[in-house]
């Protein structure tokens, strides 16, 4: 009964579409971009949060990517209301509805400050090397976390309370 019940809502490799391709390859590998530039609440609040499309703009005002991202960047200015040929905003702007990958039940309470501040996770111990992320986040299996260098080594399915008390 017990195994049952542990295993409730664990979906290892859970990887839902979204609307906009994020490639975490590019941004925080081959750019150096540090998790928390664009999760920038993750060490002061409950929620590491998804960035807001300002934070996209920052950078994509200026960078517009090469010929497979342009599309994608595009999405990223109508959202912001940005006009790349005129170098201005429109005022017309578009939410970005992203879909949820770490899906916790309602009775789990996460917080992710107390986490990354007060016990000093790296990002990359429960969300694996982001650096060689291509494709959309995912929940990573623990065999795979455990390939991660200065990863603690676990034995239990991801986001269980098991895996977190390892």
């Amino acid at each position: 009964w017990n195994r049952i019940v542990y295993s409730i809502g664990v979906v290892e490799d859970y990887q839902p579409s979204q609307p906009i391709e994020f490639p975490h390859e590019i941004h925080a590998g081959t750019n150096g971009i540090d998790c928390k530039y664009c999760h920038n609440s993750v060490a002061k609040s409950k929620s590491a949060s998804l960035p807001t499309v300002n934070v996209c703009m920052n950078c994509h005002k200026q960078i517009t990517g090469k010929d497979e991202q342009v599309a994608q960047i595009n999405k990223i200015y109508e959202a912001a209301g940005w006009d790349p040929v005129a170098q201005k905003y429109t005022g017309k702007s578009k939410e970005i509805i992203w879909n949820k990958v770490h899906v916790l039940p309602d009775h789990v309470y996460f917080n992710h400050s107390q986490h990354v501040v007060v016990g000093g996770v790296d990002c990359k111990q429960c969300h694996g090397d982001m650096t060689k992320q291509k494709e959309a986040v995912r929940v990573v299996p623990v065999a795979e976390l455990n390939k991660v260098e200065g990863n603690i080594a676990l034995h239990k399915p991801t986001l269980t309370m098991g895996w977190c008390i390892e």
